[in-house]
């Protein structure tokens, strides 16, 4: 069961008080099995993301960036890692707005 946080923060949500409230309880137990999680982790934070998770149960791992160009560039550095990088953008509104 996920822990109940705070969820007055829709209210103000940011791109920070996203990053700021990330969390995934099954992330200790897949992690500890398998820690490339955390090196994908630190990658991302020393890259500039203002907060990374592992996404569900696994295997994907993703990092919240405030700028896109900060997002393509860390794509770009960690590209020798061996692993699939995708820089995506998030909605800021419903893609469904002209049919509503």
């Amino acid at each position: 069961m996920t822990k109940k946080v705070d969820c007055t923060k829709i209210a103000r949500l940011t791109v920070r008080n996203i990053a700021e409230g990330l969390h995934n309880d099954l992330e200790p137990v897949t992690a500890s099995a398998h820690p490339e999680i955390g090196r994908i982790e630190e990658a991302l934070l020393a890259q500039g993301a203002l907060g990374v998770r592992m996404s569900g149960s696994g295997p994907t791992v993703f990092g919240i960036f405030e700028a896109e160009a900060a997002c393509r560039a860390a794509a770009k550095n960690l590209s020798g890692y061996g692993w699939r990088l995708y820089p995506a953008e998030t909605l800021t509104e419903s893609p469904f707005t002209e049919y509503l």
